[in-house]
């Protein structure tokens, strides 16, 4: 049992890290694209702000929808690590009476 705790423990070590760098990239990721689109708009023909607005809009929802998802999945997380320590507490009483 410990050991498979223990193998758990690291996978979501692993798992915390992956997300948390990737929201940082996705940060970044959307950063740069806006000031690249505001930059492009300086120099766009007259008209071309819509599309760039539309551009904005569109990676705004994007990103909306990345922030919703990484949520659910840290909330999803917390509610499975919530249930492996109650199954952990739960049979490690057991086991130690077993050994008896």
């Amino acid at each position: 049992m410990a050991l498979s705790k223990s193998f758990y423990d690291v996978a979501q070590h692993a798992q915390k890290e992956f997300a948390s760098v990737m929201e940082s990239k996705v940060s970044e990721f959307n950063k740069v694209l806006n000031t690249s689109l505001d930059q492009a708009l300086k120099s766009a023909p007259a008209g071309a702000d819509a599309a760039v607005a539309a551009i904005k809009s569109t990676v705004a929802a994007g990103a909306a929808a990345f922030e919703t998802i990484s949520k659910a999945a840290r909330q999803t997380a917390s509610a499975a690590e919530a249930n492996v320590q109650a199954v952990v507490e739960s049979a490690t009483p057991r086991a130690k009476a077993g050994k008896r």
